[in-house]
């Protein structure tokens, strides 16, 4: 197959998945084109089995937050990815993170690192479609973003509440309170509702 018929191929689903391979007949010989494509630079492993062309046009229409949803399913973008996404947090967030009901995972490619935090599937939810650059991505909502970053946090905040102050939260007021005590009572674990209390006052 000549590269720029594959190219095609692709061109509308711009992720590239090696369980489509099956569709072009003589799958083998195309898991040898492709890798003698990585090879030569035309393609980007984003992890075993997942490309995309490295084309700049195809780069610069990337939703780098969809290819987060797309390496490890399902899952949606929370922690500190969501609150710098939502200006909660002043820092830069250069890692990906999100949370999965499979266990806990990590991919580095020349995208990003794209770090995945499991949950138990009583907790997997809080969670919008947002239009990223054309692509809808699963991204938490501000307020699951928040209790999702205590959750995870819980035994560090715990032995020291005061560490929450240390990551700068900011636009408190963009909280949509109703939907946050609805959260709360929704995951019955009285030591989030205690820290989401403090997490108020700060």
């Amino acid at each position: 197959m000549k590269f720029e018929d594959f190219k095609s191929f692709f061109q509308k689903k711009r992720i590239i998945d090696s369980r489509d391979f099956s569709f072009f007949g003589n799958e083998s010989y195309l898991r040898r084109q492709v890798s003698e494509w990585l090879n030569q630079d035309r393609l980007i492993c984003l992890k075993r089995g997942i490309y995309i062309i490295n084309d700049p046009l195809v780069l610069e229409k990337i939703s780098v937050r969809y290819v987060a949803n797309y390496l490890y399913q399902p899952s949606y973008i929370s922690l500190e990815h969501a609150l710098r996404f939502y200006q909660m947090i002043p820092e830069e967030v250069y890692k990906f993170t999100s949370i999965t009901t499979r266990k806990t995972a990590s991919f580095q490619n020349k995208l990003g690192t794209f770090v995945y935090r499991h949950i138990n599937k009583p907790l997997f939810w809080g969670f919008d479609i947002v239009r990223d650059n054309g692509w809808n991505v699963h991204i938490a909502t501000r307020e699951k973003a928040v209790i999702d970053f205590l959750y995870f946090n819980r035994f560090r905040f715990r032995q020291n509440s005061d560490l929450i102050k240390s990551y700068r939260f900011q636009n408190l007021d963009s909280l949509d309170k109703k939907r946050w005590n609805i959260y709360l009572e929704k995951i019955e674990d009285r030591h989030i509702v205690k820290l989401a209390e403090k997490f108020l006052r700060i």
